[in-house]
């Protein structure tokens, strides 16, 4: 990768001087590039690249409205999908105010008394009210 990487910034640097691209075509190229690295799974970074040709070619044809486009139906197909019933951007789409505070920002396990309304049809409270830890109490501070 380190020898990729800097071969890619020796033609960067060269196709700057020579005035084919500009700097900035250059620095989101790279970020991309690293970025790509960061992958963990090699199945996964070949659907991601898939996924970054087609945004390109779109991007490439119709400009920033094809990429708009691109982003439009992937969250469609997103939003489509179901997981075990469940819908995959759950609680984004379909909206539930109440979940969000249980997949977006996850708080302490004893402030989420209630499970989320997709789940938690048959038995709605995960614990009961006041499980929060404390000191036991033989224990003196």
């Amino acid at each position: 990768p380190a020898i990729s990487i800097g071969g890619a910034l020796g033609l960067g640097e060269a196709a700057i001087r020579a005035g084919m691209v500009s700097p900035a075509v250059v620095i989101v190229i790279a970020l991309t590039a690293i970025a790509n690295f960061s992958t963990p799974v090699f199945s996964m970074a070949i659907a991601l690249r898939l996924i970054r040709f087609s945004f390109t070619v779109l991007a490439a044809i119709f400009g920033l409205f094809g990429l708009q486009f691109g982003i439009l139906l992937m969250l469609i197909h997103l939003c489509s999908l179901r997981s075990l019933g469940i819908p995959y951007m759950k609680p984004l789409a379909p909206f539930i105010a109440q979940d969000i505070k249980d997949n977006i920002l996850v708080g302490w396990i004893w402030g989420r008394s209630t499970r989320p309304k997709l789940v938690g049809y048959r038995e709605p409270f995960r614990q009961k009210p006041g499980q929060r830890p404390h000191p036991g109490k033989d224990d003196k501070q």
